[in-house]
């Protein structure tokens, strides 16, 4: 298996003094002994993704040279640093055999039990022959342990027990929700050559693991040195603001959004600094998108340039201050080279404000630092917004008087983004709310046309009726019909008459293929609602929640049926626990 990427390096093996031995490159920890330091004892799901991942890599490097591993578990899978990424390897091929083909398996007079109780896979308590999918069965009981933190049945070592369990339990059950939802899956690995006594990596992976708990940080997996390399692991999230940014129409957001935004890089920064950090290279690409909570979280990240706070004395009996951060963000003080304080990074977070609130910094394509602090100085809010939002100017003012002595009150800046979010977002409701009145005349004669997308469009919007929310949640619900379903029947139709006629015969359980009740109470919900009507979203969500925990439930009780009349687990077969571990 030698030139495979998820395999160990051979170096050697023989027998000498009555012992064989093999040699063999070592590596770092193993999966399980890193899941016992997470807290929890289990890693977020998209980490957990993200190892069964390159399990399901490493088991197919084996299974095509020819192997069954027979032992799959969290500890037969170690870290490797190689080529600057931390790479997972399969170890202990102890239980290990090449795969037979289907005439030797089927004359086998008797099959044992082989692999770890915990992990094996429920043809093994079948006795049933051994394949490629019973590794990966296996590696699915791993990916549920650590994603969960402890298998129901790990305690157990009577087989029949195990096995009765295996069965009745579920992902949902101990992930604790359904992960079939899409998630984004990553490990971020940060690396630099040990060529220097100071090093970035390692700096920055003390203040990650000192700042662990606080909500607007990345979540910290491990870090060290190996093989001439320092690396920290950690959770990558979502896009930065700044890729976000660059999707967004004329490459800016709307201000009640941006100010949103600003609120969340203040509470970043409140945080870093009462970690006793100045992180000094504020700016949209080192904010990221997180999900969590049913929430999107912004975090800061990248600590490299980031120092403790200095006191007073320190500061200003410094011989001398150089440069720091990225020419566009940084805030003026230093461009004057004077003494760099929290303000300071909170000057840089305005200057990114002002970037996602207007489209781009009028100093963006600038590389003279003189000419970009010109015109910083020269250039007001209202210059870049458009108008002229007091709030900004309060802040802009208020930093602009703050030195590196001064105390921060985060909270007089968070209301004046919050002030911003809500004043702004009114004005813009109420202006844009009179533009769609006098465009769609709802109380006139203009005649409706649809502008939606046909496919996914209400049966209001076919009728010419006035547009309204539930007419989006109406198009919500088609989209859902559409995923859970696999097409919508009128989905290749271009003629409107045709599909609104399609969309009115149709049923959700002529989509779906069974009747499910809320399925069809939120489709007479939307069917009974006008543009006048509030809606009630939480009954929605009831709704959608009700079908995710009954139907996973029912599947669950389905299978658990069949496969008990199959495996007859409640019968005469005896169990023989022969693990090998």
């Amino acid at each position: 298996m030698q030139g495979n990427r998820h395999v160990l390096q051979y170096l050697g093996s023989g027998n000498e003094n009555n012992y064989n031995y093999l040699l063999m490159e070592v590596a770092g920890e193993s999966v399980y002994q890193l899941l016992k330091r997470a807290p929890g004892n289990k890693f977020p799901l998209p980490v957990a993704a993200e190892f069964g991942y390159n399990f399901v890599q490493a088991l197919e490097e084996v299974h095509n040279a020819g192997y069954l591993h027979k032992d799959v578990k969290a500890a037969n899978f170690v870290l490797k640093y190689d080529e600057n990424l931390l790479r997972i390897c399969i170890i202990d091929f102890g239980v290990a055999e090449k795969i037979e083909n289907n005439d030797e398996l089927e004359n086998k007079s008797k099959i044992g039990f082989v692999g770890t109780l915990t992990y094996a896979s429920t043809n093994v308590h079948e006795r049933k022959p051994y394949g490629r999918h019973d590794d990966l069965l296996s590696m699915f009981y791993t990916f549920l342990e650590i994603s969960s933190g402890k298998l129901p049945w790990a305690e157990d070592d009577n087989e029949e027990a195990v096995a009765l369990k295996k069965w009745k339990t579920t992902p949902e059950m101990l992930i604790g929700r359904k992960p079939e939802a899409a998630y984004q899956i990553y490990i971020a690995i940060k690396i630099e050559v040990k060529r220097r006594k100071f090093s970035t990596v390692q700096k920055e992976a003390e203040i990650l693991k000192h700042m662990q708990g606080n909500r607007h940080v990345l979540q910290y997996l491990g870090s060290g040195n190996e093989n001439n390399y320092n690396y920290l692991v950690m959770e990558v999230a979502g896009e930065s603001v700044h890729q976000l940014l660059k999707r967004a129409q004329g490459n800016k957001f709307p201000l009640p959004v941006a100010a949103a935004f600003g609120y969340n890089f203040v509470e970043a920064l409140e945080e870093v600094h009462n970690a006793g950090y100045l992180h000094k290279d504020v700016k949209a690409e080192n904010f990221v998108l997180k999900y969590a909570e049913n929430l999107l979280r912004i975090c800061i990240i990248d600590f490299g340039v980031a120092e403790k706070i200095e006191n007073n004395d320190e500061l200003e009996n410094k011989s001398k201050i150089g440069f720091v951060g990225t020419l566009t963000y940084a805030s003026t003080n230093v461009h004057e080279r004077k003494p760099y304080g929290r303000h300071d990074d909170l000057l840089s977070m305005f200057y990114t404000f002002l970037e996602i609130s207007s489209g781009k910094l009028p100093w963006a394509e600038d590389d003279n630092e003189e000419a970009v602090a010109l015109k910083k100085w020269k250039t007001t809010p209202e210059m870049l917004i458009g108008r002229k939002p007091e709030a900004a100017y309060q802040i802009y003012s208020k930093l602009q008087s703050l030195t590196y002595k001064d105390r921060i009150d985060y909270a007089w800046f968070k209301d004046k983004f919050r002030s911003m979010i809500t004043n702004e977002a009114e004005a813009e409701g109420e202006t844009r709310a009179s533009e769609l009145k006098q465009q769609n005349n709802i109380n006139g004669n203009t005649e409706f046309s649809p502008m939606s997308t046909l496919t996914y469009a209400s049966t209001n919007v076919h009728e010419r009726k006035p547009y309204g929310r539930h007419d989006d949640l109406l198009s919500m619900f088609y989209t859902f019909l559409e995923i859970s379903s696999g097409k919508l029947p009128w989905a290749e139709d271009d003629n409107e008459e045709a599909v609104a006629l399609k969309k009115w015969k149709t049923t959700p359980e002529m989509l779906i293929g069974r009747k499910p009740e809320a399925a069809y109470q939120i489709y007479s919900k939307l069917q009974s609602l006008t543009y006048k009507d509030r809606i009630d979203y939480a009954w929605f969500k009831d709704k959608f929640r009700s079908m995710i925990t009954n139907e996973a439930e029912a599947e669950g009780e389905t299978r658990a049926s069949e496969l008990k009349q199959q495996n007859n687990i409640n019968g005469n077969t005896e169990f023989s626990p022969m693990s090998v571990d």
